[in-house]
């Protein structure tokens, strides 16, 4: 089977088991530069992963931020922060210059 899309070749599909469950692995065939792949297997064998693993590893943290940022949204603002929801209502335009007119005055 081949991927054209993806610029690589899928070669044989593996069932695993760990801790009797089933676990399905592809073999993929990745082209690089010659200088990156030798940086990775470097960087593999520093962490004592696989190269394979190394690859799988960063592919589970391209989601992370994603989902981090889906947690923050959902996620309940603190008490103090959730008081304050609203207290600027009926104030039409926040004057930058104004303000910094009031500190400069109170500050001289």
């Amino acid at each position: 089977m081949t991927c054209i899309a993806a610029g690589c070749d899928v070669q044989f599909l593996e069932i695993c088991t760990s801790n009797g469950v089933s676990i399905m692995q592809t073999k993929l065939t990745l082209r690089l530069e010659e200088r990156l792949i030798t940086q990775a297997k470097a960087r593999a064998q520093r962490h004592g992963k696989s190269l394979s693993q190394l690859v799988a590893d960063y592919f589970v943290q391209l989601d992370e931020p994603v989902a981090a940022q889906r947690q923050a949204l959902e996620a309940p603002l603190p008490p103090v922060v959730a008081s304050l929801r609203g207290a600027l209502k009926g104030v039409a335009d926040l004057d930058e210059g104004a303000w910094r007119e009031h500190l400069r005055t109170k500050h001289q």
